[in-house]
C-alpha cells in the first residue's frame, strides 16, 4: 500500500523506525529484487524495462558505512566505472565531496592508500557532509534515508514512515508544526539523547580537570 512521487531534480527523505520499509524502497529501486504487487514508474516507463546496466549506472547508492578498498584513493573512487572515467573526473568527484583539499596534502596524493575501510583516511564531519549533499543535489534527484534527522532538514518534502505505511509528508517546519506526529516525536528524542550525550561528555571532561 506504499504510494509516493519523487520530481526530477527533487531531494525528498524517508524517516521512521527501524524495521519500517525505508532500505526495502532503496532496493526496489535499485531493482536488487522486484515487487511483489504494483509498480515502480520512473519517467511513466516500468522500472524493469529499462536495461540493468542503464539503470545501475544512473542511480548512484551511498551506503550509511561505504565500502573502501585497501587500494588508492583514486581506484576507490573510480571502481566501477574504469572504462571511462579520467583523472580529471577523479578529481572533480573530490572536490564536489570537499576531499580534494585533504587529499592533496597527503604524500602520495591521489594515490595514497585508504587503508583497509578507509582507517587512513581523516572522517569528514557531519557538517561537510550535509553542505556537500546540499550542493550536489542541486541539479540531480535525491532520495535520503536518514537515522540523524538533522541530515533530511532541507529536503523538499519528507516521508515519514510507521508500521510500513506513510503517516506523515511534508517539509521539516511543517511537520515539526505537527506536535502529535511521529515526525515530531523521533526529532524530539533523538535531541534529548544528543543532550543527554553532551551531558555525559561535559560530565567525563570536568572529571579529567578535576
Amino acid at each position: 500500500g506504499l504510494n509516493f512521487e519523487c520530481q526530477a531534480d527533487e531531494t525528498i527523505a524517508f524517516v521512521g523506525p527501524s524495521g519500517v520499509g525505508k532500505s526495502t524502497i532503496i532496493h526496489l529501486l535499485k531493482r536488487f529484487y522486484d515487487p511483489d504487487s504494483g509498480e515502480i514508474l520512473v519517467d511513466d516507463i516500468p522500472i524493469d524495462e529499462y536495461d540493468s546496466r542503464f539503470l545501475h549506472n544512473s542511480i548512484a547508492m551511498v551506503a550509511q558505512e561505504p565500502i573502501l578498498f585497501d587500494a588508492s584513493i583514486s581506484y576507490n573512487i573510480k571502481y566501477g566505472c574504469d572504462d571511462w572515467v579520467t583523472e580529471k573526473d577523479v578529481e572533480n568527484a573530490a572536490k564536489q565531496a570537499n576531499i580534494h583539499d585533504f587529499i592533496v596534502t597527503t604524500e602520495k596524493g591521489y594515490e595514497t592508500s585508504c587503508g583497509e575501510k578507509g582507517v587512513a583516511l581523516s572522517a569528514a564531519t557531519e557538517r561537510d557532509i550535509q553542505d556537500t549533499l546540499h550542493k550536489i543535489s542541486q541539479h540531480i534527484t535525491v532520495i535520503i534515508i536518514a537515522h540523524r534527522l538533522s541530515t533530511v532538514q532541507r529536503a523538499d518534502k519528507i516521508f515519514v514512515l510507521s508500521d510500513k505505511k506513510i503517516v506523515q509528508t511534508g517539509t521539516h517546519k511543517k511537520l515539526m508544526e505537527e506536535v502529535d506526529g511521529v515526525y515530531f516525536n523521533l526529532v524530539s528524542k533523538q535531541v534529548l539523547h544528543e543532550k543527554e550525550d553532551k551531558d555525559e561528555d561535559d560530565d567525563e571532561n570536568s572529571n579529567k580537570d578535576d
